[in-house]
């Protein structure tokens, strides 16, 4: 079997930093279906909590079933969205190694700063309504495992309109 090689981001990590917006999707290991009852979730999601608080930053998330995509984005000039990601996986990868012995996540993950305003709208109307493209829900609201921390995610939306 051929190995593959990790590639490390091609960005520097000040690029991360400060007044930015990323998007960021991380999938569990061979796609396993594991983000399914709101127990899992929730844990997800206050891990998620305490890492947007400590580098000052705002997200929206959804949880799909074998992946998660979240958009952070940087409140103050001290704000770190890479921070924000690495000890997300961190430190769901313990609770999952001491949890959930046969779930892991992939060893990295994409990210893509966001550029400008629109771009931002784009992104977001796109990670929201990832449910209702793999015919989970009719409607982006009714999907449980979609949502935001340090904003109003439904305000939010009605406030990029028109872009």
């Amino acid at each position: 079997m051929k190995s593959i090689r990790a590639r490390p981001h091609r960005l520097t990590r000040e690029r991360y930093r400060g007044y930015v917006s990323v998007s960021f999707t991380a999938c569990i290991e061979s796609r396993k279906p594991f983000f399914t009852t709101a127990k899992r979730v929730g844990i997800f999601v206050e891990t998620l909590s305490i890492a947007v608080c400590k580098y000052s930053c705002n997200i929206v998330y959804c949880f799909m079933p074998d992946h998660v995509h979240l958009v952070v984005s940087g409140k103050s000039s001290v704000s770190d969205t890479l921070m924000v990601m690495e000890t997300f996986k961190q430190q769901t990868g313990w609770w999952l190694k001491e949890n959930e012995r046969f779930t892991e996540w992939q060893q990295n993950f994409h990210d893509r700063i966001i550029r400008n305003t629109a771009e931002y709208a784009e992104t977001i109307r796109y990670v929201v309504n990832n449910p209702v493209r793999a015919g989970l829900v009719d409607w982006w609201e009714d999907y449980p495992f979609t949502g935001a921390i340090g904003l109003d995610l439904r305000e939010h939306l009605i406030d990029m309109l028109p872009y």
